[in-house]
Parts: structure tokens; sequence; C-alpha cells
């Protein structure tokens, strides 16, 4: 309803999703929700011709580019895949993982992560299911990620000219989501950034296609995805386009463990 879909899993085991009381509760092998602006109320594609007269239109029902994307993670028990965690998708379209060659459904996605075991990640995916890890630092070193601890992560992507996008990423350990220190600067640190310009941060990528280029457009879609996992709760999820160029977007302490 409204822009938002629910995967839970086509062929995969049992996925739960349950949203009581303003918390969003995510179980199973892959379960995900997209903020889906390009699936019709009967749950399949645009075709891919009216998808690309869309998009030229520039009249998407939604279309997140330039964003600022914020949610709140806590995981309960040790479960859940040592890749997986808290991770954030932008750029990407309705089934970005899907196998198929057309262009509404590449990859074409950033992803930040908050790893269960306890690093942070940028990846880059142009082709599914290959793409490119950037290692950011260990969060938490010699120590996976907490349970039953509300952690804020902020993921900002925008682009800075018509070849470069820049990513950047910040945690809060502080606020344990309180939605009165949320917005207060001194709860946030920064975990890492990364410009891709085009030719330093290529993306693995199959049948030939090329991964160099940064994603300047992408499908719109924003979705948060997790691993394996018995339980995991998220809250205060939000995503604010962005106006652009930015000279300021957020500017707190780097983040030290």
């Amino acid at each position: 309803s409204s822009g938002i879909n629910a995967e839970y899993g086509r062929g995969w085991r049992a996925q739960d999703l349950l949203l009581k009381d303003g918390v969003l509760t995510l179980s199973g092998y892959q379960p995900r929700i997209y903020l889906n602006p390009w699936v019709k109320p009967d749950g399949k594609h645009y075709p891919v011709k009216e998808e690309k007269q869309r998009l030229a239109a520039e009249n998407p029902h939604m279309f997140f580019k330039n964003t600022e994307i914020t949610v709140y993670y806590k995981r309960t028990g040790s479960d859940g895949a040592a890749y997986a965690g808290l991770v954030i998708g932008c750029r990407s379209s309705p089934h970005g993982h899907s196998n198929s060659a057309y262009p509404h459904e590449m990859a074409h996605t950033y992803y930040a992560k908050f790893r269960h075991d306890g690093g942070a990640d940028f990846a880059k995916e142009v082709t599914h299911p290959m793409g490119t890890g950037k290692r950011l630092q260990k969060l938490f070193p010699g120590k996976p990620l907490p349970q039953d601890q509300w952690i804020g992560m902020k993921f900002v992507v925008y682009n800075l000219d018509n070849d470069q996008v820049k990513l950047e990423l910040y945690i809060d350990l502080k606020s344990e989501a309180d939605p009165d220190k949320m917005s207060e600067e001194t709860n946030w640190e920064k975990v890492g950034e990364v410009i891709d310009d085009g030719e330093s941060y290529p993306a693995r990528t199959k049948d030939g296609v090329d991964g160099s280029k940064a994603i300047l457009e992408g499908g719109g879609v924003v979705f948060l995805r997790n691993t394996d996992i018995v339980k995991a709760e998220y809250k205060y999820f939000q995503v604010r386009e962005i106006m652009v160029p930015a000279k300021k977007i957020f500017t707190p302490a780097n983040y030290s463990n």
C-alpha cells in the first residue's frame, strides 16, 4: 500500500513481517521491505516501455534519488548471517536482486551495512548477484553487533555532479531511539564516506556490463533487508529527499571505537 512492498522470499523458507506500536519486526531467511514506486496494485511490474516513459516524464509515484535515510535497529539474539544486519539499499529497483537483464530489474544499488559481525561496509551492485564491498571499519573490534540495543544508522547518498556520487554513513549509539534525542547532532558519529567518481569504485559484474560508472540515477527505490534472522526490530525508518549541490549535510564527530 502507498508504495510499500514486503518481500517474503519467493520459494525461500517462510518469512514474517509484523508492524505493531511503531516497531517493525522482520524474521526469516531473506526478509525485505521496499519503499517501492514501480509496482502496480496487482504486485506486478509496470511494462519496461511504460517504466521508461514514466522515468522520462519525471513523474513516478515516488522517486528517491538524493537521499538521507535514517533507521534504528535492534538485534535480538545472536542469530543472523555475519554479513547481514542493519542493511539499507538505495537507488535500486523493485526487484534489484533479480537476475533479469531488463533495465528495470538491474540491481544498480548502493548499500550501507552495520554487519552482525561488528563491521561497517559500503557496497555497490550493478548486476545481481555480483558486487563490490568497501570495508569502512570495525564498529566493535573483536565483538559482534550488540544485542537488545537500539542502533541508529543515517545513510546519505547524493550526486556531486554529472559524474560523481557521494556516500556518507553515520551511527547513533547514544540516543537509544529516543525521539527527543535522535535529532541531536552530538549523538551521531561519522563512520565513513566514499566518492564514486566513475573510475575508482568499479563493481564486479556479469555479462560484460560496465560496473565502473557511478549510479547517478538508479531506480528510485529504498529498501531494508536482512538474512537468516529469527527476530530483528526496526523503527523510525525515514527517507528524506535532499537538495543538491549540498554544502552541508551532516557534520558530527568521526566515530572511534
